[in-house]
């Protein structure tokens, strides 16, 4: 299986990253080390209901967080967006279906760790969708607005702790990623 060298090359890279996982225990959710913005990577089987359906079929779903105007922009985000990134907005939820755990097109660390509790998972991520049928789209807007203290990397952290990973919040990539590092198996 392609798993366990998936874990072995993301043991290669730099900085502290999580320890492999013993045998017999498959990671079901993939951290993505963007820089300065983390998502999550989590396979389609470990979701449940609504979010199950967002995969239309992939075997991975990417799920990230940022503020609205700002995150969803095609192409990227202007100069205007730039300078309002600061100030408290709308928040959007990323959904993108993928190939595989991690996103094999984007170049960037990612880092595997037990999946411990799906339900809570399910329950955060649902937390975080509008009520009702959700549209098939990359973006949907978030129930909880971005601010400087509700963040990406604040809401993967929260996301890591509802499944039932020791992380507290985080404001910094680095800040999830150190406390993974502590995560046995």
């Amino acid at each position: 299986r392609a798993l366990p060298l998936l874990l072995l090359l993301l043991a290669a890279c730099a900085g502290r990253e999580p320890p492999p996982c013993p045998p017999g225990h498959e990671a079901v959710l993939a951290v993505l080390d963007r820089g300065i913005h983390a998502e999550l990577n989590v396979e389609t089987a470990a979701l449940v209901g609504r979010l199950r359906g967002l995969a239309g079929g992939a075997p991975v779903l990417r799920f990230g967080y940022g503020k609205g105007g700002f995150f969803d922009q095609p192409g990227g985000p202007g100069l205007v967006a730039h300078a309002l990134a600061p100030l408290p907005g709308p928040g959007v939820v990323e959904v993108l279906p993928l190939a595989a755990l991690p996103d094999p097109v984007v170049d960037a660390p990612a880092y595997a760790v037990p999946l411990r509790d799906p339900g809570g998972l399910n329950d955060f991520l649902e937390a975080s969708l509008p009520p009702g049928p959700l549209p098939q789209a990359r973006f949907i807007p978030a129930t909880t607005g971005y601010s400087l203290a509700h963040t990406c990397n604040t809401w993967v952290a929260r996301a890591l702790g509802a499944a039932g990973l020791p992380v507290g919040d985080a404001v910094r990539v680095s800040g999830i990623v150190s406390q993974l590092a502590d995560t046995p198996g």
